[in-house]
């Protein structure tokens, strides 16, 4: 049997779990590799993907509607129901796992034991029969971690002007003067100076 457990603590265990179809693989590069290459690095691993068709119904056994979460401070959302309730607490438990990082099993054994996995789709069938069918599509994303990259802050230590003498930075107000002025004005007063030394030579 299948269980799925929540985030927050809850699972579902189905009914009847028929078959389990289990995906793995690799994209290849579509451009020609090179004799003798790496051939994993034109490869790349596609996500893990779980494919199962369980089954639940309104009229289970009393084994089946009794049944506890197999897992300690988890609860089985459909243990004590029955009827039409029964369906509708399974499709409900289902829509919330939609989008979440899940975590399910296959048996008590844990034969099949997957953790991180998100729910992608879980269509299903209504008919006269008192009992639906899922077909419940599972994929296995590929977490990474982003490292911390930690900036020192930044110190910022004010210059203070004297009346009586040079500023602790050691510049004198002449010196500041010429690096306050802003890089055009003392591109002007280069080519003044330029112009008037050229001036001065041709006479």
């Amino acid at each position: 049997m299948l269980q799925i457990l929540h985030p927050d603590g809850r699972s579902l265990i189905l009914d009847v779990t028929m078959t389990a179809d289990v995906s793995s693989s690799i994209a290849v590069a579509k451009h020609p590799i090179e004799v003798g290459a790496p051939a994993v690095d034109h490869a790349e691993r596609q996500n893990d993907e779980w494919v199962f068709s369980c089954k639940v119904t309104e009229s289970p056994t009393t084994s089946a509607m009794n049944r506890g979460s197999h897992l300690n401070g988890t609860r089985n959302v459909l243990q004590g129901i029955s009827g039409p309730e029964r369906v509708a607490a399974a499709v409900a438990f289902l829509e919330d796992c939609v989008g979440e990082l899940i975590s399910f099993w296959l048996d008590n054994s844990g034969r099949v034991s997957v953790t991180n996995a998100m729910l992608t789709q879980f269509p299903r069938k209504h008919s006269i029969v008192r009992s639906v069918p899922f077909t419940l599509h599972f994929v296995k994303p590929r977490l990474v971690r982003p490292r911390d990259v930690r900036i020192p802050p930044r110190q910022v230590v004010p210059a203070t002007i004297s009346d009586e003498g040079p500023a602790q930075d050691g510049s004198t107000d002449e010196a500041r003067d010429v690096d306050d002025k802003s890089i055009p004005d003392q591109i002007g007063h280069f080519i003044i100076d330029g112009l008037r030394a050229f001036a001065g030579s041709s006479d």
